[in-house]
């Protein structure tokens, strides 16, 4: 593998990626200077036309055309979690390419975000926004003000990261006409719960990078998908749980059915539709 790799991000991932890269893989971690928000911001004024992974792997292509052998980008989602009612999540995408024809893509689902929005009335209380900003984690963790007439932004401040700035913004904010909404600025500079969940992606990426193909020994093989349909302990049936992890070859496209990684073997009649419909 190339020893320097480029990461396309204006928003400081580097410092999240720089060490799992380099004690995992040797590779020392370097930054274009592309607008990454021209391709869709988190606050809305430019919209994201692509899926985060599509986002993701254009990204890294960005880095690729540069003139630059290998190449690295990641790109984050965010609303309620898939599993857990009324809890928000953390969807990250982190891509891996290079010239040799390598396209690596990982992700990491995770709970722990501080995602979220206030609508306040023109004369809110003051013992409500300050409840919503402690629970945001503000002001360690910068907030978003934007006064909205209809879909359209009317006003917008992004990275207001201490109460005086937030104090002058509603201000600003107050000579407009619409719906004062603060949210959470979820851009990686501005978020550090969003930037440690990338360094865990980081550290996931680069133990697939290290996992090498069975045939061609290609970097980068690893779980694709899984087959669904684990055995109830009791009635036999297949439920919606795993059985199998679909490991994959991002070069040669070798695919491996493999067992789960906990060892599970029987689902429990809980997790039965027929035992517990």
């Amino acid at each position: 593998m190339n020893k320097e790799i480029v990461l396309v991000t204006k928003h400081g991932k580097e410092r999240a990626v720089r060490r799992p890269f380099w004690v995992g893989l040797g590779q020392t971690i370097c930054t274009t200077d592309f607008d990454t928000d021209l391709l869709g911001t988190f606050s809305g004024e430019i919209e994201r036309l692509d899926s985060p992974r599509e986002t993701c792997i254009k990204k890294a292509k960005i880095g690729l055309a540069a003139g630059c052998r290998s190449a690295l980008a990641s790109e984050g989602s965010f609303g309620p979690h898939p599993y857990l009612p009324f809890i928000a999540s953390d969807f990250e995408i982190m891509a891996y390419i290079d010239d040799d024809g390598t396209e690596v893509v990982e992700q990491l689902l995770a709970y722990r975000t501080n995602y979220g929005h206030l609508d306040l009335k023109r004369d809110f209380h003051e013992a409500e926004l300050q409840a919503w900003l402690e629970r945001v984690c503000f002001p360690s963790h910068a907030v978003i003000l934007k006064v909205l007439d209809g879909d359209q932004i009317v006003y917008l401040e992004k990275a207001i990261n201490s109460p005086s700035q937030l104090k002058d913004s509603l201000a600003s904010a107050g000579k407009h006409t619409g719906q004062l909404r603060l949210e959470t600025d979820m851009r990686a500079h501005c978020n550090p719960t969003r930037m440690g969940v990338i360094g865990r992606l980081a550290v996931k990426l680069v133990r697939r990078l290290l996992s090498q193909c069975p045939s061609c020994q290609a970097p980068g093989f690893g779980i694709e998908g899984q087959e669904r349909g684990l055995p109830c302990s009791l009635c036999g049936n297949a439920t919606d749980l795993v059985l199998f992890d679909i490991f994959a070859c991002p070069r040669c496209r070798k695919q491996e059915r493999r067992p789960r990684s906990d060892g599970l073997k029987k689902a429990a009649p809980g997790d039965c539709q027929f035992c517990n419909p």
